[in-house]
C-alpha cells in the first residue's frame, strides 16, 4: 500500500489559473526557475509542443509528481516548441500550457500526459495541444484530495460559473472559465460539498497559488483494493498497465481508470461497498478481467495479475550502422530505444554494423545511437523519434562527425483547396548549400506521416529550403525559406508554410 503522507495545506498549495487578457496586457508573469541543472537530475523529457499543425513560441511544460501530487519540475517552451526538463524516477503527468491552449491528461496504453520514467534515459515526448483556450477566458487546474488520507479523489465534478469538469483517475483537473472567476463548487460521492473562492488574499492574476480542492469524506469508512500486475513469462511488474474499476450493478457509479507504476503496482481508495469488475489493458498484452470482485466496508483488498504477452503484436526493430562518410560498417555503436510507459532496451552493433532488438511492445519510441570513439555522434545530434509497428521494423543509421549538424521541421499547408492529406506527407523538401566549399549542392528528403521532414549530417553553412506539393492537376503548393542556419552538432527547426501556387 503506499504510504500515507501527512502533507500541509501549504504544502499542497499549487494550482495555476491563466489569465489571458491578463497576461497579454501585463506582460510575462513570473514563475520561479526550478529547472536550472539538469544534471541534478536521473532522467531527462523533451521533445516538441505542436497545436494545429505547427510548434507553439511561449508557454510551460510542468511536471507533478504522482507519489505525492505536488508539482516536482518545469521548464519553458522554446521559441521553436521545444522543451527540456529533468526528472528522477518514477510516475508523472507532464502538463503544457500555453496562453492559447493545453493538453487534457488521457490515461492511455501509449503515449500520454502520464509517463513512468526509469532512471539515466533520455526520453522523447512531443505533445500536440488538444484544447484552446478563447479570449477572456482562463485555465485552472489542479486536483482534488480527500482530507483524510490525501489520497486523489476520482469523477468529482469542479463547477463555476456555467462551466464544469470531472477529475480524472489521478484526481486532476483543467477547465477554462471567465476571466476573474474565483468561486468554484466541489462535489464527489462519499464527500460533503466544497464551495471555495480561490482569489481571497490573491495579489496578482498572472500565475499564482491557489489550494488543492481538499474534500471532507461523509464517513472515513471505504475500502482499498490494489496489487501488482506482472508479466507472466518473466515476472517483471509492467508499468503503465491502464486498469479500469467498474462497478456493473450500479450504472450511475463512474468507471475509474488508473496506471500502474513502473514495478506494476496499483491501488484504488474510498471505495463504497459492492461488487467490482476490474479490466487490464496493455499493448503487447492479452486483456484479463477479474469480475465478481466482492469488496467489503473498510476491506483492504489484494489482488495480483499476470498478463500474457500477445507475441503475434510484439515488434522487433533492426538496422544497419555504417560511416557515413566511407561505406564502413561501425560495430559496438549503442543502440538505445525508450518510450516512457512501455520501458527501454539497449544492444550494440555487431562487428558487421548490424543490430537488432525484438520483443518490444509497438509503440512510439525515442531512438538513440553513439559509437565508440572521439568525435563520433548520432547522425542527427538528437533523439530520434519512431513509430514501431507489430512485426519488424528497420531502421539504418550513418554515424557522422560532430562537425555535422541536422535540419528539421513541419510541412504546413496555408489555404489548401480540394482533398490533399493532413498532416501533409511525401512533400519534396530540397535544402541547397548557399556559399562554402559546396554551394549549390542539394539534399533532398521528404515530409514524414507526421508532416515533418528531417536532413541528417549537413555541413555548417546556410542554406535555401524549398518545398513542393502536388495534390491534384490544378492544385501545386509552394514554399520557400531563405538563409537558414546549420551549426555543428545541433539541430535546426525551422517549418516550411506552402501556399497555393
Amino acid at each position: 500500500m503506499r504510504a500515507t503522507r501527512n502533507l500541509s495545506l501549504v504544502t499542497l498549495c499549487f494550482a495555476i489559473l491563466m489569465v489571458v487578457g491578463a497576461c497579454s496586457a501585463g506582460g510575462s508573469p513570473t514563475i520561479p526557475d526550478v529547472n536550472p541543472n539538469l544534471d541534478n537530475y536521473a532522467s531527462s523529457i523533451e521533445g516538441i509542443i505542436h497545436q494545429g499543425g505547427g510548434p507553439v513560441s511561449s508557454g510551460y511544460v510542468i511536471v507533478f509528481d504522482l507519489e505525492n501530487f505536488q508539482q516536482f519540475n518545469e521548464a519553458p517552451i522554446e521559441s521553436d516548441g521545444s522543451y527540456l526538463v529533468g526528472v528522477d524516477e518514477g510516475q508523472y503527468l507532464v502538463f503544457p500550457v500555453t496562453p492559447s491552449g493545453w493538453r487534457a491528461p488521457s490515461i492511455d496504453s501509449n503515449f500520454s500526459n502520464y509517463v513512468n520514467i526509469g532512471p539515466d534515459h533520455e526520453y522523447r515526448m512531443d505533445i500536440e495541444l488538444n484544447r484552446f483556450i478563447n479570449n477572456g477566458d482562463e485555465l485552472v487546474f489542479g486536483f482534488v484530495l480527500s482530507n483524510e488520507n490525501q489520497q486523489s479523489i476520482t469523477g468529482a465534478t469542479i463547477s463555476a460559473v456555467d462551466r464544469s469538469s470531472k477529475s480524472d483517475g489521478y484526481g486532476f483537473y483543467a477547465m477554462t472559465v471567465p476571466a476573474g472567476t474565483g468561486t468554484f463548487t466541489v462535489t464527489a460521492e462519499g464527500f460533503f460539498d466544497l464551495v471555495e473562492n480561490t482569489r481571497e488574499g490573491q495579489g496578482t492574476h498572472d500565475y499564482f497559488n491557489t489550494p488543492f480542492f481538499m474534500l471532507n469524506p461523509k464517513d472515513t469508512s471505504g475500502a482499498s483494493m490494489g496489487g501488482a500486475v506482472r508479466d507472466v513469462a518473466l515476472g517483471t511488474g509492467l508499468g503503465g498497465v491502464r486498469i479500469t474499476l467498474k462497478r456493473p450493478e450500479d450504472p450511475m457509479w463512474v468507471p475509474v481508470q488508473y496506471l500502474t507504476n513502473l514495478g506494476g503496482y496499483y491501488r484504488f481508495y474510498n471505495l463504497p461497498e459492492g461488487i467490482y469488475t476490474m479490466v487490464y489493458e496493455r499493448v503487447g498484452y492479452w486483456e484479463a478481467t477479474h469480475d465478481g470482485l466482492i469488496v467489503a466496508d473498510q476491506d483492504d483488498v489484494i489482488i495480483n495479475v499476470f498478463l500474457y504477452p500477445n507475441n503475434n503484436d510484439r515488434a522487433t526493430i533492426f538496422g544497419y550502422i555504417n560511416n557515413a562518410s566511407m561505406p564502413f560498417p561501425i560495430s559496438g555503436a549503442r543502440v538505445s530505444v525508450s518510450n516512457p510507459l512501455l520501458g527501454s532496451r539497449q544492444t550494440q552493433s555487431t562487428s558487421t554494423g548490424y543490430y537488432s532488438i525484438d520483443k518490444l511492445v509497438p509503440g512510439d519510441y525515442s531512438i538513440t545511437v553513439s559509437a565508440p570513439g572521439e568525435g563520433v555522434t548520432f547522425y542527427e545530434a538528437v533523439n530520434s523519434y519512431h513509430s514501431l509497428n507489430a512485426g519488424d521494423n528497420r531502421v539504418d543509421f550513418s554515424l557522422r562527425f560532430i562537425d555535422e549538424g541536422a535540419l528539421r521541421g513541419y510541412v504546413i499547408i496555408e489555404g489548401a483547396g480540394g482533398a490533399f492529406p493532413f498532416p501533409p506527407t511525401g512533400v519534396e523538401v530540397t535544402a541547397e548549400m548557399i556559399g562554402g566549399f559546396i554551394s549549390g549542392v542539394q539534399f533532398k528528403t521528404t515530409s514524414d506521416g507526421k508532416g515533418v521532414y528531417v536532413f541528417n549530417g549537413l555541413p555548417t553553412g546556410f542554406y535555401l529550403l524549398r518545398a513542393t506539393a502536388n495534390f491534384g492537376p490544378n492544385e501545386t503548393f509552394f514554399g520557400s525559406v531563405e538563409d537558414v542556419f546549420v551549426a555543428s552538432g545541433t539541430t535546426e527547426v525551422t517549418d516550411i508554410t506552402l501556399t497555393l501556387q
